[in-house]
């Protein structure tokens, strides 16, 4: 039953670009796709990735920078009529000019780049389409110099990744976003100084754990995720890192950030939105993590609380739902987690 409503809502938020991030969401979400790519594509959506990495690449600025997302409006649609030109020989400059007015960046996540070239990647890997990396070879290698360029003595980047509404993750270093990096680049770059640095600068030797920015004190519950099915985290260190997790467990799930900050630190209530609170993604991402180091049974745990709650956006911890009723990356996680447990 479940299975068969998150297709559903795959299928209503497709559309002939790409995927829609959700019901409250008209937008083609760069880091959305990331997390969903491997689903939608096992699903049979080849095309609609291909065109949404096309729609992508026509929008990247000069020095390689690729937007947080691109909004349904296109002015093509709305000035059209009003146009008196030959169309036609117009069409593919007029598009490009579009998307890139309409077009939205927030520098201050830092994750776009990379959740693109997570993309781009999965899509190549899967489909076998040589041709297609080939022919769009300049621009890839402008969006992963923009990568370069901007990577610490560390090998890391700044930005907040999807914890786009906590202004104190604003232009830091976050331990999710050098996780996501490390599975952008393996394969292109040489990552091994990337995870011996993550090892070492992220791991709090008093605290005995992974903080969510050096020098920080909270568990990020999604980087942990992503770190465990990377296989960056060492042995003897993943029966800890499952042990101390425990501390963001709730009756139904995990919250995505534990503990939760004050309000005047990260300008969200606490227990709220991104500041400690449920979100669906994360706690599939969390399962396909644990099943990646042996745990099958906790992750089965993990999903039988937070599946009874729906595909909505967000819940509290009391387990109402929150924001919009049905997102792409809730249902394609938990279609992600039934593959992987399979």
């Amino acid at each position: 039953m479940l299975f068969n409503k998150a297709v559903a809502i795959i299928e209503a938020l497709k559309s002939r670009d790409g995927f829609f991030a959700g019901s409250f969401y008209w937008q083609f979400w760069i880091r959305d796709i990331a997390f969903s790519v491997n689903v939608l594509l096992k699903l049979g959506y080849e095309e609609q990735i291909k065109r949404f990495i096309t729609k992508v690449l026509r929008t990247v600025r000069k020095n390689g920078e690729v937007p947080t997302l691109i909004p349904k409006f296109n002015l093509k649609r709305r000035f059209l009529s009003a146009l008196s030109f030959n169309w036609l020989a117009y069409r593919r400059r007029f598009n490009r000019i579009s998307m890139k007015l309409t077009s939205m960046w927030q520098p201050l996540t830092g994750d776009s780049n990379v959740c693109f070239l997570i993309t781009l990647k999965e899509y190549v890997r899967f489909t076998g389409d040589e041709k297609f990396w080939k022919k769009n070879e300049s621009s890839v290698e402008r969006i992963i110099s923009f990568i370069d360029r901007n990577r610490d003595e560390d090998g890391f980047v700044a930005g907040s990744g999807w914890l786009d509404s906590m202004h104190n993750y604003y232009w830091r270093k976050t331990f999710l976003l050098q996780v996501l990096l490390y599975r952008a680049l393996k394969g292109l770059r040489d990552v091994r100084r990337l995870k011996r640095n993550l090892n070492k600068l992220f791991w709090d030797k008093e605290l005995k754990r992974y903080v969510d920015i050096i020098g920080g004190t909270r568990v990020d519950v999604l980087a942990h995720a992503i770190a465990l099915q990377e296989n960056l985290i060492p042995e003897d260190r993943v029966k800890r890192v499952l042990n101390y997790l425990n501390v963001a467990k709730t009756p139904i799930g995990y919250v995505n950030l534990f503990p939760s900050l004050p309000p005047n630190v990260c300008g969200v209530a606490r227990n709220a939105y991104q500041n400690s609170s449920i979100w669906p993604f994360v706690n599939y991402e969390l399962a396909c993590g644990m099943i990646a180091v042996g745990k099958r049974e906790r992750a089965t745990e993990v999903v039988k609380k937070v599946e009874r709650l729906g595909f909505s956006e967000w819940y509290s911890v009391d387990g109402k739902s929150h924001g919009s009723p049905f997102m792409l990356w809730n249902a394609a996680t938990y279609l992600k987690y039934r593959q992987v447990l399979s």
